[in-house]
């Protein structure tokens, strides 16, 4: 019988993110650079009169970074310290995954959404594993044991890829939704099987580089992979670019980077137990069209394509910030308060 695990989703959750900060503050990032000093801007449709608390909150709640980009034109970048350079996105991370897989399957290097993750790993051609596929791992529902939970048994110098495709089915594929950062580091080890290059160098050639994206890292485990679950870190205006990539469709400066119908689909209720979940994105509920990427401690990129609509807030792990889950809906109201003047 298909189910949802509702109060294990939340615990799951934070008891995985503990995990992850410990495991970040011990591998630490592959570089760090500075960024130019804060700026603020305005553009047509956004209220200043609304602009303005939502500010004030941000900076009330310990934000290191906001930046709100409107039919992309910049409308506010606000940053705590102005050198303050490249933060951890956490699980934001993860829709970045999500971007990676579908431009291997809009350019035909791996052939379908449902591709049996066998075709990778075939040591997955046996048992119920041979079940899950691509979907499943996106959506949260491939029954995977989440080897990144406290008491798993690894540490955070392990292979997480080889820990993931070695770990067990907890449940039957696509009968559960549970939120799993192994699943998703999988997905680290199929760009590389599929493309023979680590995910974050996959990542830089085919999305960042053509978006401009160039002062970042990406946290590698002890098995030399690129983290799926988490372990970007990237600046503020850079995840606007990307939510600005999201808002015009795939298409940056004329090149498509990737489908529409992947953005639609990934960004779409993706199971039929969690309508909040797309592909490694969130639906913002109440929002038509609305869909955002967020991580462990407040990090969002909210995007509002029918407002041309986007917005990050970013906080340091190692600060002191509290999380603001009415931040996408805080947003929303941006937007609302824009159009009607």
């Amino acid at each position: 019988m298909p189910r949802l695990r509702a109060p294990g989703v939340c615990i799951t959750f934070l008891l995985s993110t503990l995990f992850l900060i410990a495991f970040v503050q011990a591998t630490g990032p592959l570089t760090a650079a500075g960024e130019p000093s804060p700026s603020e801007g305005r553009a047509s449709g956004v209220s200043p009169a609304a602009l303005g608390p939502l500010l004030e909150r941000v900076k009330a709640s310990g934000s290191d970074a906001f930046v709100v980009v409107r039919n992309g034109e910049p409308v506010l970048t606000w940053r705590r310290d102005a050198d303050a350079g490249p933060m951890e996105c956490m699980s934001i991370t993860k829709s970045v995954v999500s971007l990676a897989i579908g431009r291997l399957i809009d350019t035909g290097r791996i052939r379908s959404v449902d591709e049996p993750v066998s075709r990778f790993f075939p040591e997955w051609s046996r048992g119920k594993k041979r079940l899950v596929t691509l979907r499943l791992l996106l959506n949260h529902t491939s029954g995977l044991k989440d080897m990144t939970k406290p008491g798993s048994g690894i540490g955070p110098k392990a292979d997480f890829v080889r820990a993931a495709r070695d770990g067990d089915l907890i449940s039957d594929p696509g009968t559960e939704f549970s939120y799993n950062n192994s699943a998703v580091n999988l997905l680290s080890g199929v760009v590389r099987k599929v493309t023979g290059k680590r995910l974050d160098h996959f990542v830089r050639d085919e999305i960042f580089i053509p978006l401009g994206i160039r002062e970042y890292s990406w946290t590698v485990d002890g098995g030399g992979n690129a983290l799926g679950m988490a372990g970007l870190h990237i600046t503020a205006e850079d995840l606007a670019r990307i939510g600005q990539l999201m808002v015009q469709g795939g298409v940056w400066k004329g090149r498509r980077i990737v489908s529409e119908e992947w953005i639609k689909l990934s960004t779409s209720p993706a199971q039929g137990f969690n309508p909040d979940s797309g592909l490694l994105w969130w639906v913002v509920r109440g929002v038509p069209g609305g869909f955002c990427a967020r991580g462990h401690g407040g990090q969002y990129l909210v995007i509002i394509p029918e407002s041309g609509l986007v917005a990050v807030r970013l906080v340091r792990q190692s600060a002191k910030g509290t999380d603001m889950p009415g931040f996408p809906g805080m947003v929303q109201e941006l937007a609302r308060d824009g159009s009607q003047r």
